[in-house]
């Protein structure tokens, strides 16, 4: 069995794994057609700035001391850049991406995608708590 390319199903070669040059083209490369869509210079510099970010679970007198998940975060990833959070377990990460998908209400500071900031609102679940007590009283 000859081993086939799974874009374009080309016969390849069994060592490199590259195109047979010796096959002949049944279609044309749908690779090479393509041309990276130029950069708008209408977008922001950085895909994702935070300044000052703060997240505190917990209230004084509820029984135990306020967890601070968060505390003055400062943070700029720009456009097109690859980006990994890494950290060890407790320091924010899930805390951090809950904020920026609105998952999770900040306590202070700012945060924005492509120049949109992120509102201060209530957590998703908060809603779908207050929506099916709701819907379960009437």
């Amino acid at each position: 069995m000859i081993p086939v390319s799974a874009v374009d199903n080309q016969p390849v070669d069994r060592v490199s794994l590259q195109p047979d040059p010796t096959a002949p083209p049944d279609m044309p490369d749908p690779i090479a057609s393509i041309t990276p869509a130029p950069i708008s210079a209408s977008l922001p510099e950085f895909a994702v700035s935070i300044r000052g970010l703060t997240k505190i679970y917990g209230k004084a007198g509820a029984g135990q001391a306020p967890k601070k998940a968060l505390d003055n975060v400062d943070l700029d990833i720009p456009r097109g850049s690859l980006f990994a959070l890494l950290g060890p377990n407790g320091a924010g990460k899930s805390t951090l991406i809950n904020i920026l998908a609105q998952l999770v209400v900040k306590t202070s500071g700012s945060a924005k995608i492509w120049d949109i900031r992120r509102h201060r609102r209530r957590a998703a679940g908060t809603q779908c708590r207050s929506l099916l007590h709701a819907a379960g009283s009437s």
